[in-house]
C-alpha cells in the first residue's frame, strides 16, 4: 500500500511548467545549433552539461539557484574529463566512480539539492566513461559540458529578471497561506505545515540578494506573519479547549473568529504573490476583527478576555504592517523585534564545512549510505565489465538512483524508479524506433522529454524517473546505432540487475531510523526546554528578545525534524527498539507543549508578567528540571538510572500550582507540569515507567 501511495502522490502546487519550458530551451538550443553547423556530438556535449545544471536551478532564491548552478556546472566540468580520460583504465575508473559516489552520499547532509547535483555528477561520470578519449579531447568534452552549464545558468537568470515574482515573495505568501489553513483546520498536519513553510522563509529570505527595500518590505511581512501565528495558535488552543470541555465556560464566535482571521491572512497571501500590487496591503480591511473583538467583550469569563486580547494583538499587528509599509523606510522590526540580517556570500560554505565535519562518523547515517554507495558502485561496474553487458552502465546507473539512506525512499520510491525506468525504456525506444534515426525528431523528442521531466520533477517521482530514462536514451541515440529493441533488452536486464543489488546493498548494511529515533526526539526535548528557558529569560528582563526568536526557531527545526524520523521509522520493517505507541504520544506531548509556550509568548507580548510568586518560580524550575531529566532518560535509554530519584522529581513534584482562582500564567504552567507528568509515562526505561505504573489510581 505504501508503494502505492509513492507512485500515485502527486503535489499539484509542484507542477514546475515554467521551469520545465526555461530547462528545456536550455538543452535544446546547443542541438539545434550542432545540428546546423554539423557538429551535432558538440551539441550533444553542451546540451547534457545544459540537462544535470537545470536540476539545480529548480528551486531556492536566485542567489542560492545560481551558487548551486554554478557548482554543478564545474563539477560536471571535471567529472566528464576525469571520466574520459580514465575510461580506458578499469581499477582507475572504478576507484573515481566509487570517489564521486561517496562525496555524493555526503553531500545530502547539505541539502537535497547538493545531494541531486552529486548524484547527477556522478552518473555523468560513468557514462562519458563509456566513451573515452585522448586528453585533449577529453578537455574539449568537459569544456562542452561547462558550456551547457553556463548556458542554463545564463537563462535561468535572464527569467529571473523578467519574472516580477521572486522565490523569497513565493516563500512568504506560503507561509502566509499555512497559517491560514491552520486557523481554518487547526489540525496536527496543518500545523507541521506551518513550521516547514516557516523555515523555508526565514531560508529564502537569509539567502538572498534582492535590493534592500524589497528585502525589508519582506522581512516585515516574515515578522508579523511569526507574531500572528502565536496569537492564531493561542486561539486555537482556546477553540479546542471549549470543545473537549463544552461544560466549561464557552465563548462564542470562535469559530467564525478564525475563519475571519484566515480569509484576512489569505487576502495577505495574495498581494504577496504580486510583489508589485504590495502596497495595496493599506487597502486591507481589520474593521470585521475589531468588530468580533467589541462582540467579545459582551461576555464576562476568562477565556472570552483571553480572545479579546489575541484578537486585538492579531489587527494590531495588521495594522503596524499597513503603516510601515506606507512609509518610505520600512523597519525590519515590526511583529516581533529582530535583527536579522541576511547571510554573508560566504555562509553556506562554512555551512557546508560543518555539516560535512559534523556527518564524518560512522554514527551519521548519511556517512554509512556515502560507504553503501561507494562500494555497491564498484560492484556494479566490476560486474558490468567482467560480463561485458551491453549497454554496461545501466548497471551502475541503476544502483546509484535507487540507492538512497533509508528504507522508505531506498524500496518505496525505488519501486517507483524500477517501474518508471522501465516503462520510460520501452516508450522511448518505441518512438526512437517510430520516429527513425533522423536528427530532427531527437531534438522534438528530447524537447519533449526535457519539458515533462523539469514539469513533474517534483509533482510525481514515476513520472519524474519514466520522463529523465526517456530523456538519457534519446540522447544516447545519438552515439549509438544500436536497433532500438535490442538496447531495450539490454537496459531492462541491467535495470532489474541494478535494483536488486541496490536492494541488497541495503538489507546487508541497513540504516534503521528507530535506531536513532531517541536523539532526534531528545534533540527535541532540548530545543523545548531552550525555548522555555528563552521566554523566561525575557519574562525576567534578563534575555532578548532576539534570542527568544532564535530559540523559537530552532524548536521549530528539531520538530520538523523529528516529525520526520517518527514518519519514516514507523515505515521501517524491523523491531522496534522502542514503543512505536509511546513515541507517538510522546511526540504528541510535545507539539501540546510547543503550543503552550507559543500562547505563553504571544500572552507575554499582550500582557507582561513577571514570575513575582513564589508557586509560580517553583512550577518554572520545576519543568525546567524535569524536561532536563526526561531528555537525558529519553537519549540514554539503556543507562542504568536512580528511577527512584527521578520519580521523585516528576511524579510528586513540590512545585505543583494549586490556587482557589488560577491566572492565566498560572493555568498554563499548571498545564505544562501535567505534560511533563503524561511524558514520563512513556520513558523508555522500565523501572520507571513500572515507578509511574505505581502512582496511577
Amino acid at each position: 500500500m505504501r508503494s502505492l501511495n509513492t507512485l500515485t502522490a502527486r503535489d499539484m502546487s509542484q507542477l514546475l511548467l515554467l521551469a520545465g519550458i526555461r530547462n528545456a530551451i536550455g538543452v535544446v538550443i546547443p542541438l539545434v545549433i550542432g545540428l546546423l553547423t554539423h557538429h551535432t556530438l558538440s551539441g550533444v556535449g553542451i546540451s547534457v552539461g545544459a540537462l544535470v545544471t537545470g536540476f539545480a536551478g529548480m528551486s531556492g532564491t536566485a542567489r542560492r539557484r545560481t551558487r548551486t548552478m554554478l557548482l554543478a556546472t564545474v563539477w560536471m566540468g571535471v567529472a566528464t574529463l576525469i571520466g574520459a580520460m580514465a575510461g580506458n583504465i578499469a581499477w582507475l575508473i572504478i576507484m573515481t566512480v566509487m570517489l564521486s559516489g561517496f562525496i555524493a552520499g555526503m553531500m545530502i547532509a547539505v541539502s537535497a539539492e547538493a545531494g541531486q547535483v552529486g548524484l547527477l555528477s556522478t552518473n555523468a561520470l560513468i557514462l562519458i566513461s563509456t566513451y573515452p578519449q585522448d586528453p585533449v579531447h577529453s578537455l574539449y568534452r568537459a569544456g562542452f559540458v561547462v558550456a551547457g552549464g553556463v548556458l542554463q545558468t545564463s537563462l535561468m537568470i535572464l527569467s529571473d529578471v523578467l519574472t516580477k515574482q521572486s522565490a523569497e515573495s513565493r516563500a512568504v505568501s506560503n507561509m502566509y497561506r499555512s497559517i491560514s489553513k491552520y486557523a481554518a483546520e487547526h489540525t496536527r498536519k496543518a500545523d507541521i505545515q506551518v513550521a516547514t513553510a516557516m523555515l523555508d522563509a526565514e531560508a529564502a529570505l537569509s539567502d538572498s540578494y534582492m535590493k534592500r527595500p524589497t528585502y525589508r518590505q519582506l522581512r516585515a511581512f516574515m515578522n508579523t506573519a511569526e507574531q500572528i501565528r502565536m496569537y492564531v495558535v493561542a486561539l486555537t488552543r482556546i477553540a479546542k479547549q471549549q470543545d473537549n470541555h463544552p461544560q466549561d465556560e464557552q465563548t462564542n464566535g470562535m469559530p467564525e473568529i478564525l475563519t475571519k482571521i484566515s480569509i484576512l491572512l489569505e487576502q495577505i497571501a495574495l498581494i504577496l504573490e504580486r510583489p508589485t500590487q504590495v502596497q495595496n496591503i493599506s487597502n486591507l480591511d481589520v474593521t470585521p476583527l475589531n468588530m468580533l473583538a467589541q462582540t467579545l467583550e459582551r461576555e464576562t469569563g476568562r477565556a472570552s478576555a483571553e480572545a479579546i486580547l489575541h484578537v486585538r494583538a492579531i489587527s494590531a499587528a495588521v495594522a503596524d504592517l499597513q503603516l510601515a509599509l506606507a512609509s518610505d523606510s520600512v523597519s525590519i522590526q515590526v511583529g516581533t523585534p529582530s535583527d536579522f540580517k541576511r547571510s554573508p556570500a560566504w555562509s553556506p560554505l562554512r555551512k557546508t564545512f560543518r555539516s560535512l565535519v559534523a556527518n564524518f562518523t560512522l554514527r551519521s547515517t548519511t556517512f554509512r549510505h556515502a560507504i553503501r554507495v561507494s562500494c555497491t558502485l564498484a560492484i556494479a561496474l566490476i560486474i558490468s565489465r567482467m560480463l561485458a553487458l551491453p549497454h554496461g552502465y545501466w548497471l551502475p546507473l541503476t544502483t546509484v538512483i535507487i540507492l538512497k539512506p533509508d528504507f522508505t525512499a531506498t524500496f518505496s520510491r525505488g519501486i517507483a524508479r524500477i517501474l518508471g525506468t522501465v516503462i520510460g525504456i520501452f516508450i522511448a525506444t518505441l518512438l526512437i524506433g517510430i520516429a527513425g534515426r533522423s536528427p530532427l525528431a531527437g531534438i522534438v523528442l528530447i524537447v519533449l522529454y526535457a519539458c515533462a521531466m523539469y514539469t513533474v520533477v517534483n509533482f510525481n517521482y514515476a513520472l519524474f524517473t519514466c520522463a529523465l530514462t526517456g530523456e538519457i536514451v534519446v540522447l544516447l541515440s545519438f552515439f549509438q546505432q544500436t536497433p532500438p529493441f535490442v538496447a531495450m533488452t539490454a537496459r531492462l536486464a541491467a535495470t532489474v540487475l541494478g535494483s536488486c543489488l541496490a536492494f541488497m546493498a541495503y538489507i546487508l548494511w541497513p540504516s534503521w531510523q528507530n535506531r536513532n529515533l531517541h536523539v532526534v526526539m531528545a534533540d527535541l526535548i532540548r530545543a523545548q526546554r531552550a525555548y522555555f528557558l528563552a521566554i523566561l529569560s525575557v519574562c525576567r528582563q534578563t534575555g532578548e528578545h532576539q534570542q527568544l526568536q532564535m530559540k523559537r526557531q530552532a524548536a521549530r527545526l528539531a520538530r520538523t525534524n523529528a516529525v520526520a524520523a517518527v514518519h519514516q521509522s514507523l515505515n521501517e520493517p524491523v523491531k522496534y527498539t522502542q514503543d512505536p505507541y509511546a513515541i507517538l504520544g510522546m511526540l504528541t506531548a510535545l507539539h501540546r507543549f510547543s503550543d503552550i509556550l507559543l500562547s505563553l509568548e504571544a500572552h507575554f507580548l499582550e500582557v507582561e508578567f513577571e514570575l513575582s510568586s513564589s508557586a509560580l518560580n517553583q512550577s518554572a524550575k520545576y519543568i525546567e528540571h524535569a524536561l532536563h531529566v526526561v531528555e537525558f532518560v529519553v537519549r540514554h535509554h539503556d543507562i542504568e538510572m536512580d528511577a527512584e530519584s527521578i520519580k521523585r522529581v516528576l511524579i510528586h513534584p513540590e512545585s505543583g500550582l494549586r490556587v482557589q482562582s488560577p491566572s492565566f500564567t498560572e493555568t498554563t504552567f499548571a498545564r505544562l507540569e501535567s505534560i511533563i507528568r503524561t511524558m514520563l509515562r512513556m520513558l523508555p526505561l522500565s523501572p520507571l515507567s513500572r515507578a509511574s505504573s505505581d502512582t496511577k489510581p
